[in-house]
């Protein structure tokens, strides 16, 4: 059934049509403090969300709030394959550079190769556990999942 769909929108052009990213900000609690969270929204001609993903500054050692985290990119199975995923997380990785955090890190499910291979064609760089800072490792450990840890290092716009 689904790839009935996405053949109709590759043939009607629906899946190149401009979508619209929506960013609200939020917050969220970790001991005590409360951490900024920005989520990002792709919606639809008719406003209807498409797919999320949230970014988060980090909150760790002497990198504490030079450094953002991407997770819970979601699209549900009837948006996919139209690209939301990576429009979305470009618009991400824009926010990040206007902001001028030096490194975002996206936090990826071993099993979810498809985001994998997402973030290495947006230009992330896979880490190993060994290369894994000591701030990297408390943030995968707070997802309590066998995670892989993408790295992408940001074209600073101002002057230190």
């Amino acid at each position: 059934m689904y790839r009935l769909v996405y053949l109709y929108y590759r043939i009607t052009g629906i899946a190149k049509r401009k979508v619209l990213i929506k960013s609200i900000k939020s917050s969220l609690k970790f001991h005590e403090l409360e951490i900024p969270v920005r989520e990002f929204t792709a919606l639809s001609k008719r406003k209807k969300p498409m797919g999320d993903i949230k970014v988060m500054i980090g909150r760790f050692e002497e990198q504490a709030f030079q450094y953002c985290i991407m997770y819970d990119l979601f699209i549900p199975r009837y948006y996919r394959r139209r690209k939301l995923a990576q429009k979305l997380v470009l618009s991400c990785l824009k926010f990040c550079e206007k902001e001028q955090f030096k490194n975002v890190i996206a936090i990826i499910k071993i099993s979810n190769e498809e985001s994998v291979a997402l973030f290495q064609k947006l230009g992330f760089e896979l880490l190993i556990e060994d290369k894994w800072t000591r701030w990297m490792k408390k943030e995968v450990e707070l997802y309590n999942e066998p995670a892989v840890v993408a790295l992408y290092k940001t074209k600073k716009t101002g002057s230190n």
